[in-house]
């Protein structure tokens, strides 16, 4: 692989519903599968360029079939979405989106939060379902919105100062922890802006 600025990864969660999701992994010039995500991808007629993972779960004749370029990595010590993560650091792409985050296992949906959290500030990830938008944050960002959407945000880390703008329950140097304390908020508009101390990570409801 070429250096890419912007690749699109799908997990083996739940498959997307949403229509959108499908057409923004269908025309990705750069689609990555993990392992036994490589199933729902075909079952969609969707062919990824590649497959990576210790491949324990993905139907082998699929590979040849399709003729897609695959990685074993057999580190058992690493989850599937943290081998890939390091590959495409390897491979200096610089941007992911995200499917297949959620859903089937709950263990594996919280695996892959602490995941994301644990690269945000190596790569620029986005990870979407088909009710919310999950992007990583560790200084300043503004978000595109809309009037009265819903707004979590969330940390793994001891502690975040947060400072918000156009959030209908402003944030001003607030203290979050790993709790419930800051979910729920509500977007003023068509956007609004966070900076936070540490890592946090931004739900934005569909």
């Amino acid at each position: 692989m070429d250096i890419v600025e912007h690749a699109t990864l799908v997990l083996n969660g739940q498959f997307p519903l949403n229509k959108e999701h499908i057409t923004l992994i269908k025309g990705s010039p750069n689609l990555i599968a993990a392992d036994g995500s490589l199933n729902n991808l075909i079952e969609n007629k969707i062919i990824p360029q590649y497959v990576i993972g210790d491949m324990d779960s993905v139907e082998k004749n699929l590979i040849e079939k399709y003729n897609i370029e695959s990685t074993k990595i057999k580190d058992q010590s690493k989850t599937d979405f943290e081998k890939i993560l390091i590959w495409c650091l390897e491979k200096k792409i610089q941007k992911i989106s995200i499917f297949g985050i959620s859903g089937k296992d709950e263990d594996h949906h919280l695996s892959n939060l602490l995941t994301l959290n644990k690269f945000s500030q190596k790569i620029i990830l986005q990870a979407f379902t088909d009710n919310f938008i999950i992007t990583p944050i560790s200084s300043y960002k503004k978000f595109k919105s809309f009037k009265n959407q819903i707004v979590s945000i969330m940390t793994f880390e001891k502690e975040s100062l947060i400072q918000s703008k156009n959030l209908f329950y402003e944030l001003n140097q607030a203290k979050i922890t790993p709790s419930n304390f800051s979910i729920r908020n509500i977007s003023m508009g068509d956007q609004f802006e966070i900076e936070t101390s540490n890592k946090v990570l931004i739900f934005q409801k569909n």
